[in-house]
C-alpha cells in the first residue's frame, strides 16, 4: 500500500470516530452527572412535573332544604383518596380548618371543608344569632350536602367527619345516620350545644371508632367528652391541659393533627 493510500485510510478511521463520538454525544446529552462521594452516576434529565400550590376551589352547595352553603375543596393528589368533611366552631367558619385541610390533602385525602348555615357565605337563612333550635339541628343537612358533594367528585369509600365543637355534634348527628361515615372525630363537643345533643347519636353510631379530644379547663367540654367515651361503644379519648377549646387546639398542642391523622389510618 503506497503513501497516499495510507492516509485516506486514516483520514476514513478519524472521520468514523468523530461521527461516533458526535452520536454519543447526542445520546447523552439529556444526562447529568451525579457526585454520590467516590462515584459519578448519570441521570436522565427528563422534564418533570414541578411541585404546585395544593389545588383547592371555592364552591356553593345547595343543602335539601334550601340552604346555600359555602365550601372549600382540597382535591385529592391521589386516585383512589379517602375522604374527610370538617364541621366548624360556632362563630366561625370553613378556614380555621385551613391547615389541618391542607395537611389532610397532603395525606391523601379529598376534604371538604363547609360553611355550616349562619356563618361565612352561608347566611341566605340568616346569621346564627338568630336561629332557634330547630335552626341549628338542620346544620346536619349541611354535612349531608357535603358528602353527597364528595361522591360525586371522587371514588372514596371510606369516609371520615371531622367536627369542633357546635361542628362536633353536627357531625356525630350526621354521622350516626349514615353508615357510610367509617370514622369520627370531636374536638371539644357538648353533651348539647344550641339544642344540638350528642347522647342519642353515640348510641346510633355504634361501633364505629370515634376519637375524641378535649382540654380538662374546658369544663363543659371536658365533662361532655368523658361521658361521650363512657357511652361509645369504640372510643378513643385524649386529655390535653390548656390546650382550650375546638380547632384552638390545633394550634395550640403541637402534633395534635397527627395524632388525628394517624389515628384516622388506622381506624379507616
Amino acid at each position: 500500500m503506497n503513501k497516499r493510500s495510507v492516509m485516506i485510510v486514516v483520514v476514513l478511521i478519524l472521520l468514523i470516530s468523530l461521527l461516533t463520538a458526535c452520536q454519543t454525544a447526542l445520546k447523552v446529552e439529556h444526562k447529568v452527572a451525579i457526585d454520590r462521594g467516590t462515584d459519578v452516576i448519570e441521570q436522565d434529565t427528563e422534564p418533570t412535573i414541578e411541585k404546585t400550590a395544593l389545588s383547592k376551589s371555592n364552591i356553593m352547595l345547595k343543602t335539601e332544604d334550601g340552604i346555600d352553603i359555602g365550601a372549600t375543596y382540597y382535591k385529592p393528589l391521589v386516585e383512589a383518596p379517602k375522604a374527610a368533611i370538617l364541621l366548624h366552631m360556632l362563630n366561625k367558619d370553613r378556614f380555621t380548618w385551613e391547615p389541618f385541610a391542607e395537611r389532610l390533602q397532603e395525606e391523601g385525602y379529598a376534604v371538604l371543608a363547609v360553611d355550616l348555615r349562619g356563618h361565612g357565605e352561608s347566611i341566605n337563612q340568616g346569621r346564627w344569632q338568630e336561629f332557634n333550635e330547630m335552626d341549628f339541628n338542620s346544620m346536619v343537612n349541611d354535612a349531608k350536602v357535603a358528602k353527597k358533594y364528595l361522591e360525586k367528585q371522587t371514588d372514596a369509600r371510606d369516609y371520615a367527619m371531622i367536627g369542633a365543637s357546635i361542628g362536633a355534634n353536627v357531625a356525630l348527628n350526621y354521622a350516626a345516620a349514615d353508615d357510610d361515615i367509617d370514622a369520627v372525630v370531636l374536638l371539644s363537643p357538648g353533651e348539647d350545644y344550641r339544642g344540638i345533643s350528642v347522647i342519642g347519636a353515640v348510641n346510633m353510631y355504634g361501633e364505629r371508632p370515634l376519637l375524641i379530644a378535649a382540654s380538662r379547663e374546658d369544663d363543659y367540654a371536658y365533662k361532655s367528652s368523658n361521658k361521650l367515651s363512657l357511652l361509645a361503644e369504640k372510643p378513643t379519648f385524649r386529655k390535653f391541659q390548656d390546650a382550650g377549646h375546638g380547632t384552638d387546639m390545633l394550634a395550640k398542642i403541637p402534633g395534635l393533627d397527627s395524632l388525628i391523622l394517624t389515628w384516622l389510618d388506622e381506624n379507616i
